[in-house]
């Protein structure tokens, strides 16, 4: 796929975008553009995306070779992003280190597009099940962006999910839309697995969105309260206790900047708001430990989840933990490293505190898409999986509920 024609009235991309449009500033970037990313991987939701552009040339991964695809991205990275890719104009600009949401980029990228919505707002609003959760002043600004194809939802594409914190991925895609729009890219085949994820144009959806080209149509009611409650749902919101499979005594041990996959547990019945149990006790959860920061500056991880498991069915979910953060070795005592499962990053500092240089715990097996630690690291972040739980990010529908005995 290739660049078509520029339009006369937007500028080129400023240089290229040769310096990681998408990475933070302080972050080591490849020298040279490339288009496949060891963590995403070829079934990965957002490649599409992120491939195309990285074969034009407007974004570059890391150094070593990652993508880092859910990873936030903050306000004034963002800003960054749409002065470089669509030039300087006048207005407000995005400001500060903290993440930025889904709702917040739409509407900086509509106003950056000066996109302005056709026909009922309120229609092209009730293509989603959390519409309610949009706030009036954004009301315009997503039903812009709706209209001309710029909102991306994964992995439910009826839900917007205003206020997660947009990803590098989600960023990817919206940046893409854009380009469709301003017809300075092709647009995705109708029939790909990552065309159902685009609004106005998943097949499941179409008819919902008003387009500037068709008239306002009057739309079916969404579903009542009484019918929602008649479907296996698990709010947005809920919360899944975890714990690690097979033992509730054990610590993970892993060195900020790491990104691991794992699998954990279900560590209590998940039941939702109308009494029903969705999620049995010890149903999986793979997901990855990713690097973050509390307010801006302390290295943390949080386990972000990528699919259940229920039974014999998987589902995607959108679900994280709250942020774990780094310690300073020296306040690690012997007992959080009897039992610990130690990561390869994490032995060195785990060695230099038992002043063994035998293993210790075990290694985390299998790194998927893993991010360089920080050099010479000397702080390590200590986990207690029962400790830890999830709040979905959007609504999951289980197809069966779960019959208890």
């Amino acid at each position: 796929m290739t660049f078509l024609p520029w339009s006369t009235r937007r500028s080129a991309l400023a240089g290229g975008l040769t310096l990681a449009m998408l990475a933070p500033l302080s972050a080591a970037v490849s020298a040279t553009p490339r288009s496949t990313f060891s963590d995403v991987s070829f079934n990965h939701w957002a490649r599409p995306f992120i491939t195309v552009l990285a074969q034009n040339n407007i974004l570059m991964g890391y150094s070593d070779g990652t993508f880092r695809p859910d990873m936030p991205i903050t306000k004034a990275q963002f800003d960054s992003i749409l002065q470089r890719t669509f030039g300087s104009t006048k207005g407000n600009s995005l400001n500060g280190d903290d993440a930025i949401s889904r709702m917040q980029a739409l509407v900086a990228l509509s106003n950056k597009l000066d996109l302005e919505p056709e026909g009922s707002v309120n229609n092209t609003l009730n293509a989603y099940r959390d519409a309610v959760e949009i706030p009036s002043y954004a009301h315009e600004e997503i039903a812009a962006a709706t209209q001309n194809s710029l909102v991306v939802n994964y992995p439910n594409v009826r839900y917007l999910n205003p206020y997660g914190a947009m990803t590098r991925a989600d960023a990817a895609a919206f940046i893409y839309q854009a380009l469709v729009q301003q017809q300075q890219l092709n647009p995705l085949d109708a029939d790909t697995k990552t065309a159902n994820y685009i609004v106005g144009q998943s097949k499941s959806i179409q008819e919902s969105v008003v387009s500037p080209q068709q008239p306002a149509k009057v739309q079916e009611p969404l579903a009542t309260n009484s019918q929602i409650q008649q479907m296996n749902l698990l709010d947005q919101g809920s919360q899944i206790p975890l714990e690690y499979p097979g033992s509730k005594d054990v610590n993970l041990l892993i060195t900020p900047g790491e990104t691991y996959a794992t699998t954990l547990a279900v560590a209590e019945p998940v039941i939702n708001a109308e009494g029903k149990m969705l999620i049995p006790e010890g149903s999986s959860i793979q997901g990855r430990f990713v690097p973050t920061k509390v307010n801006g500056t302390t290295p943390a991880t949080q386990f972000v989840a990528d699919s259940l498991k229920v039974g014999n069915r998987s589902y995607n979910i959108n679900a994280a933990s709250s942020p774990r953060i780094a310690v300073d070795q020296t306040e690690l005592e012997s007992t959080d490293l009897k039992g610990s499962i130690t990561s390869a990053a994490a032995q060195g500092i785990v060695d230099s505190i038992s002043g063994k240089s035998s293993n210790l715990g075990d290694f985390l097996s299998g790194t998927f898409g893993v991010n360089k630690p920080e050099r010479k690291s000397q702080r390590v972040i200590r986990i207690e999986p029962d400790s830890l739980t999830l709040t979905t990010q959007a609504n999951l529908q289980i197809v069966e509920s779960i019959k208890t005995e």
